[in-house]
């Protein structure tokens, strides 16, 4: 690997916990969207003419799938604490791989017009 080659890979590597702590806070983003979709969804069953316990067994998957992802951002951001902040890692790679171009841009710390372009190679086209 050339000089130039290692300057430009060392460019975009930025240290894991940032990149971990980034995720987690994206993960309780997600949580957010749910927990509006809870009311939603409760108000719909709600308003039905018979809410059956099935129903509501199925709305409570909406907050265990919240709490599953609280957990899971709760665990990454206290990896961060006690991880080397001299690891690093190639985020704006490990972006091109999420197929929704907004969140790639925010997980992997670039401006959108880059994660259109990754999107625009891979072939997938949004539909909203």
């Amino acid at each position: 690997m050339t000089a130039n080659q290692l300057l430009a890979q060392s460019e975009f590597l930025e240290p894991v916990p940032t990149t971990l702590a980034r995720a987690s806070r994206e993960m309780l983003k997600f949580v957010q969207i749910i927990e509006e979709l809870e009311v939603v969804v409760g108000q719909a069953v709600a308003s039905m003419n018979s809410a059956e316990e099935v129903r509501i067994q199925e709305l409570q998957k909406l907050d265990h799938v919240s709490q599953m992802i609280v957990g899971a951002a709760e665990f990454l951001q206290a990896l961060t604490q006690d991880m080397p902040s001299d690891w690093r890692v190639d985020v704006r790679r490990a972006a091109r791989s999420v197929r929704l171009a907004e969140l790639a841009c925010r997980l992997g710390d670039f401006t959108p017009e880059h994660a259109a372009e990754s999107a625009q190679e891979s072939g997938d086209c949004d539909l909203f």
